[in-house]
């Protein structure tokens, strides 16, 4: 058994990381977790209610693509990028609690479709069970071709979530389910036959329950886009201003729309005033921070300003209600255990 800094593996998460055969392990303990939600992702994560968000996240490595399985309990916000060069194909095993893409609502058995580079703008509360396959956009327009499948030339390239009919929705979900299950067993990909087996059997069931969908739902074409749209808007511009205080009337101002349209689609989208969320994308960053690769001078203090929080006692005390933990726990348990595991 060897052990090496997590760093020279992946520089962004803290915690213990398993490689196991072609199984790579992430324990969720913590928004940061999810940053891995899927092979190659570039999200942002906002912790939604107080509590501690938990869960674990697989990685496989099928050669010619990736499968992520994950399952955490918390309320999230997440949004970034699937992957920034490869096509990703999600599929919803379980949820408990409303779940939404680009204002979609999720049910179990839909299919999310991922160009390279289409940012996720999701919300999910309560749990959330799910597998990602990340492959190239070319790989999957050459199964569909050899499945004599016609697909829509917009297929690959916009975002788009899919419902099957409901035996091929069942059916993808049993399979993921299954092989999320076989990973308990990594050492049945150390076959080459098996992970290509796995990979082409991915691609069938998504090709399948894609082709057999009864409704396809774009993100443009969500009624409920247009808030999400302002949401994001306005996120952007606190990421622009993260130093500085919020004042509302100039955000507004600045992303051109009313009060009362922003406190509606931050109503809509997250169920809170606008104060309220940002206050919680604050902290989210400042644990991100905390979490990540630290400096040798890195400080709370120092985090807690970069990101306008200059009352630290009343930092300290938003700090453990949302997360469950003081800034300096967070801090300490990315100096102490970023290990990696290689059986």
């Amino acid at each position: 058994m060897r052990l090496y800094p997590l760093q020279y593996w992946f520089p962004r998460m803290s915690g213990v990381r398993w490689l196991v055969n072609n199984v790579e392990v992430y324990p969720i303990d913590g928004i940061e977790s999810l940053q891995l939600c899927s092979k190659g992702a570039d999200v942002e994560v906002t912790q939604l209610r107080s509590g501690r968000v938990l869960g674990e996240i697989k990685s496989i490595d099928l050669d010619e693509g990736f499968v992520t399985t994950a399952q955490f309990d918390g309320d999230v916000r997440v949004r970034g990028p699937m992957s920034t060069d490869c096509l990703s194909v999600a599929v919803m095993l379980g949820h408990r609690g409303p779940t939404n893409e680009w204002g979609i609502d999720v049910n179990n058995g839909d299919i999310g479709i991922y160009p390279p580079n289409y940012e996720s703008d999701s919300s999910h509360l309560s749990s959330l069970n799910y597998s990602i396959l990340t492959i190239s956009p070319s790989t999957i327009k050459h199964a569909a071709v050899a499945h004599e499948l016609d697909f829509d030339e917009h297929m690959w390239t916009r975002p788009a979530f899919v419902r099957p009919e409901s035996h091929a929705g069942d059916e993808i979900r049993k399979f993921f389910s299954s092989m999320k299950s076989a990973t308990d067993n990594a050492a049945l990909f150390r076959s080459n036959a098996v992970r290509n087996a796995l990979f082409d059997e991915s691609i069938e069931k998504f090709l399948i329950g894609i082709a057999n969908a009864t409704a396809q739902v774009c993100r443009s074409q969500s009624t409920r886009w247009y808030p999400f749209l302002i949401v994001s808007t306005a996120e952007n511009y606190l990421r622009d201003r993260q130093d500085l205080p919020v004042r509302l009337n100039a955000l507004c101002a600045d992303i051109n729309v009313s009060r009362s349209t922003l406190n509606r689609a931050f109503q809509t989208v997250l169920n809170e005033s606008p104060i309220s969320y940002l206050r919680r994308w604050r902290l989210s960053q400042v644990r991100t921070k905390l979490a990540g690769p630290t400096k040798p001078n890195q400080t709370v203090t120092q985090a807690a300003l970069s990101f306008g929080f200059w009352e630290l006692g009343r930092f300290s005390h938003q700090y453990y209600q949302l997360f469950g933990e003081l800034p300096s726990a967070t801090l300490s348990k990315a100096r102490g255990t970023s290990l990696i595991v290689e059986s």
